[in-house]
């Protein structure tokens, strides 16, 4: 049980651990171009391209509401506003719309005069070399129009936005420490590269020269949801209800809540192209079918899972009934802990504690029952404190010859004398002998009597020797 916890926790601290560093490696990046792209920016405003600009990029997405149905007026008024009231953000909006340049440059002969356009693309050029030349995001991001290898695996790490940067590092942070506990390291790390290069490349191919880059960890993300709805289906093919009920249910539940909350976002919030749902659809599926080519999962590991949760469970439970005890409300914890032993017979504490519940009914068969297994306990530890509680507690409820005949059968008698002898106390051992003797049969008496007599003999006790003696030879 302990090394489970460990083992959880482990997972937990690890996967924290790489996506803190995940996170300052992105954030770094974004840092490194905060000055440059304000650099940018400024130079772009003071230049006779923003002037020149504005007119036309609202014309231009006004040709894409009322020609292709991209976006809606709302937007076009928003635009107009934007452009009045806050000029650096319209700038902003203007430079960073990738799908401008390419239409300005295959129409820019509607809106300038030939000198004109020609100055007009050679300043764009200028600062779009500059834009890409000093700034470290642009050339990480993976774009459609310049597929390159290495952009598969930089992608993650050029994120513009802090904002989905942590929602997806906090997505990734959960998967991977359910996943590094239930499917290890390796399998981890090979779902989350499936999801970078298969997502990149998945992107790369459907998406367009004018779609945005492709930036940030989201794709990594559902490459591991994937692979963990996948799991649970193979172990609810396993048959494994109890599990099934515990985590099955939550992680299927959980990850399709994720999913949509990431597609949400990502559309909506932050605007990502209509071609990204059918790549996200294309790397969940991808992680899933992963996990389910690597095979069956280790029913070993899963039986850990499910020791823990019974585990967790049993303390739980076992709080419960202490707490009903420490308000003297013994009936309940009366009722709690029986429950408790027939669901774990192997609990030592919970008998324990149930024992000293029923000493309050002497009279009834639980007290009893839990005195006997407590004694079997005593002798397999040699627990010397536990046998002389139980004896002196037998003495009281047990007063009789009767009722030591009735309520518990000689050979307990006859183990807690051998815990007493093994730890010297032969005045208790003698007592219980006493006990032994009432309704003891032979053999259980005559093997009493060889015990105690060789005790004696090593003691060099003359007197209690010869009366051992004595005994035998009755016996």
């Amino acid at each position: 049980m302990q090394g489970i916890r460990k083992d959880a926790w482990k997972a937990a601290a690890w996967a924290l651990g790489i996506s803190l560093v995940l996170g300052l490696v992105s954030l770094a990046v974004l840092e490194h171009d905060r000055a440059p792209r304000q650099a940018l920016l400024g130079t772009y405003m003071n230049s006779p391209l923003f002037s020149a600009e504005q007119v036309v990029y609202i014309d231009y997405r006004q040709r894409l509401v009322s020609i292709y149905q991209q976006g809606r007026e709302e937007d076009i008024a928003a635009l107009r506003a934007l452009r009045k009231n806050d000029p650096e953000q319209f700038a902003r909006v203007v430079l960073s719309d990738r799908s401008f340049y390419p239409y300005i440059k295959d129409k820019g002969r509607l809106y300038f005069e030939p000198r004109s356009y020609q100055d007009w693309l050679q300043l764009r050029q200028e600062l779009r070399n500059d834009y890409e030349g000093v700034l470290l995001a642009p050339r990480l991001s993976l774009r459609p129009e310049g597929f390159h290898p290495v952009h598969l695996i930089a992608y993650p790490f050029a994120e513009d936005r802090p904002s989905r940067l942590m929602f997806d590092l906090a997505i990734l942070a959960a998967a991977s420490a359910l996943s590094l506990f239930l499917l290890g390291a390796a399998r981890t790390t090979t779902f989350v590269l499936t999801g970078i290069v298969l997502g990149g490349a998945g992107y790369g191919l459907l998406a367009d020269a004018h779609a945005p880059v492709l930036q940030g960890w989201t794709l990594a993300a559902l490459a591991l949801i994937g692979a963990l709805a996948a799991h649970t289906v193979l172990i609810w093919r396993q048959g494994r209800l109890a599990l099934t009920q515990r985590y099955v249910w939550v992680t299927l539940m959980v990850g399709s809540l994720t999913v949509i909350l990431h597609l949400i976002f990502n559309i909506w919030f932050w605007q990502r192209p209509l071609v990204f749902l059918p790549v996200a659809f294309m790397v969940v599926v991808a992680g899933a079918v992963l996990r389910l080519w690597l095979g069956e999962p280790d029913a070993q590991a899963e039986d850990d899972v499910e020791e823990h949760h019974s585990a967790w469970r049993y303390r739980v439970e076992l709080a419960r009934a202490l707490e009903s005890i420490a308000q003297l409300r013994f009936d309940d914890a009366r009722r709690m802990l029986k429950s408790m032993v027939r669901r774990y017979p192997e609990e030592i504490e919970v008998i324990r504690h149930l024992y000293l519940v029923e000493k309050l009914w002497p009279e009834e068969d639980t007290y009893w029952a839990c005195a006997q297994e407590l004694i079997q306990f005593a002798v397999r530890h040699n627990h010397y404190d536990m046998a002389l509680m139980l004896f002196q507690d037998i003495q009281q409820h047990a007063s009789t010859k009767a009722q030591a005949r009735e309520r518990l059968a000689p050979e307990f008698y006859h183990k807690m004398m051998m815990v007493f002898v093994h730890h010297n106390d032969l005045n208790r051992a003698e007592q219980s002998f006493l006990f032994l003797e009432l309704a003891g049969e032979s053999e259980i008496i005559k093997d009493a009597c060889l015990l105690l007599k060789e005790e004696f003999k090593q003691r060099r006790d003359a007197g209690k020797m010869q009366q051992y003696d004595a005994l035998l030879q009755q016996l």
